[in-house]
């Protein structure tokens, strides 16, 4: 979600968009990058505007960092005003979140792996009650009801 400073609460991710106010980016390829690049394509098609003008609006687009925690620290420091990072990210420094979306996450493993006693711990492990009371204590995370499952298998 959007992350911000508790006297600043941004909570539209166009208010990015007006180069007002400072951004922190995360890096190429991570999943949070992703949905940007997604939110911002669909609001340049959205009101006619070539995606790479839209990006340049944006005030910091180009500072980039690896972590939701890099994220918040920048924003928490006052060298970003706004980003876009983990509910638990924001709540260990104090700041703002607004929701965009639930991501869900899965691990792909290889079938022939399966049976590996590493593997089946690990599985064990996401469908223990320990684990999982473990999760529910950290903020912004559901957990699936088909968690440590085989969700797809090629055929």
């Amino acid at each position: 979600g959007l992350i911000s400073r508790p006297d600043d609460k941004v909570e539209d991710i166009d208010l990015i968009l007006n180069g007002n106010l400072k951004f922190i980016n995360r890096n190429l390829g991570s999943g949070t990058r992703v949905l940007l690049e997604f939110l911002l394509t669909k609001k340049a098609d959205e009101i006619g505007v070539d995606l790479r003008a839209l990006k340049k609006r944006i005030k910091g687009f180009e500072r980039e960092v690896k972590t939701h925690f890099e994220v918040a620290r920048a924003v928490a420091r006052g060298e970003a005003d706004v980003g876009i990072a983990l509910r638990h990210a924001a709540e260990i420094y104090g700041l703002n979140f607004t929701p965009l979306l639930w991501e869900e996450y899965d691990f792909v493993i290889l079938e022939s792996r399966m049976a590996k006693a590493s593997v089946e711990a690990f599985t064990s492990l996401l469908t223990s009650d320990d684990f999982k009371k473990s999760l529910r204590k950290i903020p912004g995370y559901q957990i699936p009801p088909d968690i440590g499952k085989v969700i797809y298998k090629p055929s």
